[in-house]
């Protein structure tokens, strides 16, 4: 499993529902989601097409669980911020 923070959720050809105040897309369950995911660990960012499998609303953001294969494909070794807003739950 990987442990990190999601840095953002593309909506292009994903089952957007609605948007909200902030034009965050907000997923319908089970849509396919392409992610792009901070490993914290290994510093690197992943990028894989994981599927919506829960969403609650917590104050004004939209909170989102998420599944995905066990190996996604690694794009990038640079350091990157940790600074998201959004947490992976699984």
């Amino acid at each position: 499993m990987i442990s990190g923070k999601m840095l953002d959720a593309n909506s292009t050809g994903c089952e957007v529902i609605s948007l909200d105040r902030s034009s965050v897309p907000v997923f319908a369950e089970r849509s396919p989601v392409l992610l792009n995911i901070l490993d914290v660990k290994k510093k690197t960012i992943i990028n894989v097409v994981g599927r919506a499998v829960h969403a609650r609303r917590e104050q004004d953001s939209w909170i989102y669980s998420f599944s995905w294969p066990r190996k996604p494909a690694q794009i990038s070794q640079s350091e990157i911020r940790a600074d998201s807003e959004s947490e992976t739950e699984k």
